[in-house]
């Protein structure tokens, strides 16, 4: 699935202990989040955005428990489904000192 649609895959398994009637943990594809943007979205917007996602994340992981894997260490590729990094969001990643690929 990488190479048909970009690096958005990763190996992953469902814990035994999630579900009833699971005897063994099953394995998965799972498929990255990701947050597009309009290649037109102003700079200071996109930046707004992704700053308010990663300083607000404990109100996101009380909306959603899949919040708590939204990492700034896991921001490094641009690559993935091809779609290159907004100027904006390049910004605040650096700021933080992430280093982008």
């Amino acid at each position: 699935m990488n190479k048909k649609y970009g690096n958005l895959y990763v190996q992953d398994r469902i814990p035994k202990d999630t579900y009833r009637g699971m005897e063994a943990d099953n394995k998965q594809a799972t498929v990255m989040n990701l947050l597009v943007a309009h290649q037109n979205m102003d700079d200071k917007t996109a930046y707004s955005i992704v700053k308010a996602v990663f300083e607000h994340l404990d109100e996101l992981v009380r909306v959603h428990e899949e919040a708590q894997n939204f990492k700034l260490e896991n921001q490094k590729t641009a690559a993935a489904g091809g779609i290159p990094w907004h100027p904006g969001a390049a910004k605040y990643y650096a700021e933080r000192g992430v280093k982008l690929n």
